[in-house]
């Protein structure tokens, strides 16, 4: 039996949601003389104000964080979803070819196929028919093409390297983290009929976050083109004036080659990111260290 204790080979993603903060790791199984074992993951539950940790539950070999719903985490694990208590770590529920028929009576007569997207799981019964099920709200619908009405929310966020206000379909561009050297390696923050500041430059560079609350973007670069050290650097929503930085090398040796990702929390006013096998809590306004947590 498995039961998945010991430090993780590493984290994989990080999310949060009002109340928590959510983090997935891997371990690898035991191998043999033509296997290196298999990668079987955990759901890591902190408190995002003190990194505690409240619960870990291993959740299968392969996971994709989609949600929590009341005391319900929810994971995908390629062509099933499935349901755990966060209180418990027990599972509760999985929805996959055998049981989803006898959850949902129009697909009683069976599953000919099924896949996990972005969105959902793509459906098509043993009579032709295709479905979608969103495992957040427990619904099925058909799968067919849904023309939303757009209506502007003129909000700010990212697309890629922009910064666009939702003032129209597509956006309007506020400022951009590109090249305009010819150097693709090296971004600068550029806004159309502004000069860019070649003085603050971002290697291999990428806008990861946003804070409006905090007037600040979150860019993720590094000391050279291979990327052998990240940098996480707060500008201001301009571009104009940085706000603060935590270089890799600050957090410890190790951190230098470390996959790293983050998730922003504006109502909190905290960034979390993770690298190696360590989580991280910041302040988003000063780049305060608030907490570290080893898994």
């Amino acid at each position: 039996m498995f039961f998945g204790y010991g430090e993780p080979v590493e984290i994989v993603s990080i999310d949060h949601t009002e109340k928590e903060l959510i983090v997935l790791d891997y371990l690898r199984t035991s191998g043999g003389k033509t296997s290196s074992g298999s990668k079987y993951y955990r759901a890591h539950i902190l408190d995002p104000l003190s990194g505690k940790k409240i619960i870990r539950m291993l959740v299968g070999v392969r996971a994709e964080f989609l949600g929590i719903q009341g005391d319900t985490l929810i994971i995908a694990n390629h062509r099933a979803v499935r349901f755990f208590s966060i209180q418990t770590g027990t599972e509760q529920l999985q929805y996959n070819r055998e049981t989803l028929p006898t959850i949902f009576p129009v697909l009683a007569k069976g599953i000919q196929e099924i896949d996990w997207r972005w969105g959902g799981l793509y459906l098509t019964a043993l009579d032709g028919t295709k479905w979608v099920v969103d495992p957040l709200t427990k619904t099925i619908r058909k799968d067919e093409r849904i023309h939303d009405v757009y209506i502007p929310t003129n909000k700010l966020y990212l697309y890629r390297n922009e910064v666009l206000l939702d003032d129209r379909e597509g956006g309007t561009e506020i400022v951009e983290l590109k090249a305009i050297d010819g150097n693709d390696g090296i971004l600068y923050i550029t806004k159309e009929g502004m000069p860019s500041n070649k003085a603050q430059s971002f290697i291999e560079g990428n806008l990861v976050g946003m804070s409006t609350a905090d007037s600040c973007l979150i860019i993720r670069h590094y000391t050279t083109t291979v990327k052998d050290e990240f940098i996480y650097t707060a500008v201001s929503l301009d571009g104009k004036n940085k706000q603060w930085e935590i270089k890799a090398s600050s957090l410890n040796r190790e951190a230098s080659e470390s996959k790293t990702d983050l998730t922003v929390d504006e109502k909190k006013g905290l960034l979390f990111f993770f690298y190696g096998k360590e989580v991280v809590a910041i302040k988003l306004k000063t780049g305060a260290l608030v907490w570290r947590s080893k898994l």
